[in-house]
């Protein structure tokens, strides 16, 4: 039964999804930090800190006015996170270069076990579940 609520709260949320998640680090050797964006999932070691970019679905690099929170910080934490704007060649509005900002958030592993990313953009928002494993 637990499941199918949360089924019913993914796909409410899953409506208005606008954006895109992205992996944006690695972890380090014999630990575990990986994102499946089909069963909208964040899996992480303890004691792992992972960078997820936002991408909006328009193409845009930056996901505005993301915000992200845990429904349990003590089993995985999530900080603001920062990564270099992306400059591509070709544009007018740096002198011949474009610079995209690029929206990150950090997922860190704190206990093992699971719970809630409530993802919030200004064009949509999204759940995903963060599980923390033993390293």
């Amino acid at each position: 039964m637990k499941n199918t609520i949360a089924g019913l709260v993914v796909t409410s949320w899953m409506e208005t999804c606008a954006f895109s998640l992205h992996p944006a680090s690695t972890p380090p050797p014999t630990k575990t930090a990986d994102l499946d964006a089909t069963q909208r999932t964040i899996t992480v070691s303890s004691g792992v800190a992972f960078a997820v970019q936002c991408v909006e679905s328009n193409g845009a690099a930056e996901c505005r006015g993301l915000h992200v929170e845990s429904d349990d910080p003590g089993i995985a934490e999530v900080r603001p996170g920062y990564l270099a704007p992306v400059v591509q060649a070709g544009g007018v509005e740096t002198g011949g270069a474009t610079v995209a900002r690029r929206s990150v958030f950090v997922v860190i592993g704190h206990a093992s076990g699971e719970t809630a990313l409530r993802i919030v953009t200004e064009d949509g928002h999204d759940r995903y579940l963060a599980r923390v494993v033993s390293p």
